[in-house]
């Protein structure tokens, strides 16, 4: 394609010779398709085989429901622990709680001893109910 400006047009890729994938001469040999199931169990051996697997899932159960007894034990054990313990600690946080309230009475006698009509360690709710402190409290989880 020349014109008369001397430009020929974009470059054109050398021509190739194609050239298709034929089979090798004499051809390819066949493919065998033909399925390799191994023989099926022998029939007179079901039954055992169903009955050993019934035996297997039997003791893992059973070896379960052991080990649910014994943690159940250990969780009661554990509990049985710490009602015996329980008064022992509710004591300490009674005492720990006497101490605690004795020194914040002194530290508000001291900061408010100049504002008149102030009694320290007064209910500022005016209720009469009270509510000791609870520290040692049981637990509410499985422990």
């Amino acid at each position: 394609m020349a014109s008369a400006s001397g430009i020929t047009g974009p470059p054109q890729p050398p021509p190739r010779m194609i050239r298709q994938d034929m089979p090798r001469p004499g051809g390819y040999p066949p493919i065998d398709v033909s399925r390799n199931v191994p023989k099926s169990v022998n029939p007179r051996n079901a039954p055992w085989i169903l009955l050993a697997g019934a035996c297997v899932l039997g003791v893992g159960f059973y070896r379960v429901g052991h080990f649910n007894q014994y943690r159940s034990a250990l969780r009661k054990e554990r509990m049985e622990l710490r009602m015996a313990i329980m008064p022992f600690l509710q004591a300490e946080s009674d005492f720990e709680a006497v101490e605690a309230r004795e020194k914040f009475i002194a530290w508000e006698k001291q900061v408010m001893k100049n504002v008149p009509g102030w009694v320290a360690g007064e209910n500022v709710y005016r209720t009469k109910s009270y509510m000791p402190s609870a520290i040692a409290t049981m637990p509410k989880g499985p422990y």
